[in-house]
C-alpha cells in the first residue's frame, strides 16, 4: 500500500519554477519497486532545484535555485551563484564544459559555440550529484524529426470584425521513429511567427496535451496511429497567412513528462501523485531535484494554396 501526501506547487510564471516548494511525499511499501522522489526531513539542509532543457543548435541554459525544507525554510535564489560548479559532459570524456552564471537573467549558461550538441550523443549533467543508481543525470540527444508529407484540407477564409479568420485541417505524416516510441513538441506558426490555435484533434485524442506555459502541444507518439498527426487549426490575422510552418521537436521522455506536469500546475495548482509529479523529475540526488532533458526542433513549411 502506498500513501502519498499532496505536493503543492505555486507557479505564477514559468520563471517562478525556481520557487518550487515540495511540501512532502511520504511512502510506505509492503512490496514495491516504485522509485519515489525523496523530500528533506525537518533536519535536512535545503536542496537545489535544477531545470535544464537543452535544445539542439541553441545555447544551453540551466535555472538553479533552492527548494524549501519541512522545517519552514522557504524556497529561494542561490546566495552566491558563482561558487557553484555545473557542467555538461559529452560522451565518455573525463571533463565537462562549464556553465557560467548570467547575472542579468539569473541563469547558468553554456554558449552553443562552446558546446555543440550532437544527435545520438550522450550527455551528463555534472554538479547536481548522482541519482540512486549511482549515475549522473544522463540523456541522449534525439534525432531530427522527419516529415514525409503535410496535407491541407477544408481550408476556409472569412472576414469578421476587420480580421481574417483562416481555418483548416492539417495532416502530418512523419517517419524515422518506430510507432511505439517518440515524444514531440509541435508549434504551428504562420510566416509572421503568429501561432495557430488548435481547435480540435481530428484523431487520437489521447495523444495530445495542450500546454499552458509554452506555445504548442505535447504529443505522445505511442498513441498516434499510423504516424499521422491530424489537427484542425484556426487563426485571426490582419492579412490571411500564406504559409503554415510546423515547428516539430523530437523530445526526450524527461522533456515530455516535466512539461506535461508543469502545464498541469497552471490549471490545477493542487497536484497529487496521480498527476505523475514524481515522474516529472529525473534529477533525484542527495543534493538536488529537477529535470535534465533535450529537444531537437525542425521547421517544416507548407504553402496553404498551391
Amino acid at each position: 500500500m502506498l500513501i502519498f501526501i499532496v505536493i503543492f506547487v505555486s507557479l505564477n510564471h514559468y520563471r517562478a519554477i525556481r520557487h518550487l516548494l515540495v511540501i512532502s511525499i511520504l511512502g510506505f511499501f509492503l512490496q514495491s519497486c516504485v522509485d519515489v522522489l525523496p523530500v528533506p526531513s525537518p533536519s535536512d539542509d535545503k536542496k537545489l532545484l535544477v531545470i535544464c532543457e537543452m535544445s539542439v543548435s541553441h545555447d544551453i541554459k540551466a535555472e538553479v535555485s533552492y527548494t524549501g525544507t519541512l522545517s519552514g525554510v522557504k524556497p529561494g535564489k542561490l546566495e552566491v551563484p558563482d561558487t557553484f560548479n555545473f557542467s555538461i559532459v559529452e560522451g565518455e570524456k573525463d571533463f565537462g564544459v562549464a556553465f557560467r552564471y548570467n547575472a542579468r537573467d539569473s541563469f547558468f549558461q553554456i554558449p552553443k559555440s562552446n558546446l555543440s550538441l550532437r544527435v545520438g550523443e550522450t550527455y551528463k549533467f555534472r554538479g547536481a550529484g548522482s541519482n540512486p543508481n549511482t549515475s549522473e543525470p544522463t540523456l541522449v540527444i534525439p534525432d531530427r524529426p522527419n516529415v514525409d508529407s503535410i496535407t491541407i484540407s477544408e481550408l476556409t477564409s472569412t472576414v469578421t470584425g476587420g480580421k481574417t479568420i483562416t481555418e483548416m485541417v492539417c495532416s502530418v505524416k512523419y517517419r524515422g521513429l518506430t510507432p511505439d516510441v517518440g515524444y514531440f513538441h509541435l508549434i504551428p506558426l504562420t510566416e509572421k511567427k503568429e501561432t495557430w490555435e488548435v481547435i480540435a484533434f481530428e484523431k487520437d485524442h489521447q495523444a495530445y496535451k495542450r500546454m499552458n506555459h509554452k506555445k504548442g502541444l505535447l504529443i505522445d507518439g505511442a498513441r498516434v496511429k499510423d504516424q499521422t498527426i491530424k489537427l484542425r487549426l484556426r487563426i485571426a490575422t490582419d492579412v490571411a497567412p500564406e504559409y503554415l510552418y510546423l515547428d516539430l521537436g523530437n523530445a526526450t521522455e524527461a522533456y515530455y513528462k516535466y512539461n506535461y506536469f508543469l502545464s498541469n500546475t497552471y490549471t490545477d495548482p493542487n497536484q497529487t501523485s496521480e498527476n505523475q509529479a514524481i515522474a516529472a523529475f529525473n534529477i533525484n540526488t542527495p543534493k538536488a531535484y529537477g529535470t535534465f532533458s533535450a529537444v531537437n526542433f525542425v521547421s517544416f513549411p507548407k504553402k496553404l494554396k498551391d
